[in-house]
């Protein structure tokens, strides 16, 4: 069988069009799952920021609350403190 050769030469070879195709596919396929697998990782890392936040928060207020009580603890000195010096005025007195 002669085939002519522009007959040839116009054809599709469709065993390498299906290996393209089916190639392009893995490649596109691989790209997709790797995506995914960022998407995940993202998600992760977005969680433990959010989680560290939340800890950071909670610190804090646990120390502005320390500062509360340590603020009222050196009030309640400068009062002794003042009824001290207002009793030893009065000691001190002829």
């Amino acid at each position: 069988m002669n085939v002519p050769a522009e007959k040839q030469t116009n054809g599709l070879n469709w065993p390498t069009v299906v290996l393209i195709i089916a190639s392009g596919g893995g490649n596109w396929l691989a790209t997709q799952h790797s995506g995914a697998e960022l998407g995940a990782e993202q998600q992760q890392a977005i969680r433990q920021i959010r989680e560290l936040h939340g800890t950071v928060d909670d610190f804090e207020g646990r120390q502005k609350q320390e500062l509360d009580r340590m603020n009222e603890l050196l009030r309640n000195q400068a009062t002794m403190l003042q009824n001290q010096q207002a009793m030893l005025t009065e000691l001190k007195k002829p």
